[in-house]
């Protein structure tokens, strides 16, 4: 908030020096000081400034004043409270980005007709909506490969996170299979397919580290998981 000074007036000269001659012109402390005395409740009418001011008290050799203390440990104490609201409001900022897009994306595969239609509609809406750099959707739970990255991903966890690290192999395996390239991809994640019997998977590629991470949240994912799987089920 800007304090809003009063304009400066020229006033006669009541002194006896000679008109040519200019008094000094107050600094912009001095009027903002003037001002304050000429209205004692401004910090009364605009209390929200006082937690921006630094008004030090009295020190006495190296003593503190406790007030002075307190005041600052309120102070950095609302700080930290203001940069948690924040993150907070990010947080719900973003979740409700999901959730339309989410909602987006069940009407787009609800319009799809046959079972062929979803298959390709779960590809293109993934890219189109959610902005997945990379989708593979593998259905076939009669292939041994198939089979063998389902028991090595979905072992406890109902969404698996992992990287393009060979060593780990579940995503560059998965690539490998479908002969895709995986160079640009930086974090993936795999979602079961099938429902209460784990008979597919879903991975989704980034080529932003910080996409897919481990200790995200997977609500979205989940959700995401087991509305493919009722839509495949129905028009399977």
């Amino acid at each position: 908030m800007t304090i809003k000074l009063p304009e400066r007036k020229l006033e006669p000269s009541l002194s006896s020096a000679p008109s040519s001659s200019k008094s000094e012109p107050a600094t912009e402390s001095e009027f903002v000081s003037r001002y304050l005395s000429d209205h004692p409740d401004f910090f009364d009418q605009n209390p929200d400034l006082l937690n921006k001011m630094h008004v030090p008290h009295i020190e006495r050799g190296s003593a503190v004043s406790l007030v002075e203390r307190q005041v600052k440990n309120l102070r950095s104490d609302n700080h930290e409270l203001n940069q948690q609201l924040q993150e907070l409001l990010d947080i719900a900022r973003d979740n409700d980005q999901l959730a339309i897009r989410l909602h987006r994306f069940t009407l787009k595969l609800l319009e799809c007709d046959t079972y062929k239609d979803v298959l390709s509609g779960i590809k293109t809406e993934l890219e189109e909506i959610f902005k997945i750099d990379q989708v593979v959707l593998n259905l076939d739970q009669d292939s041994d490969q198939t089979r063998d990255l389902i028991k090595k991903l979905f072992t406890t966890d109902a969404v698996t996170t992992c990287f393009t690290d060979p060593d780990k192999g579940c995503f560059q395996a998965l690539y490998n299979q479908h002969n895709l390239q995986s160079q640009e991809i930086r974090s993936s994640v795999v979602l079961p397919m099938g429902g209460s019997t784990t008979s597919g998977l879903l991975a989704l590629g980034s080529t932003d580290e910080q996409r897919f991470r481990p200790g995200m949240s997977t609500t979205y994912l989940n959700r995401l998981a087991d509305l493919i799987n009722r839509i495949l089920a129905a028009r399977r």
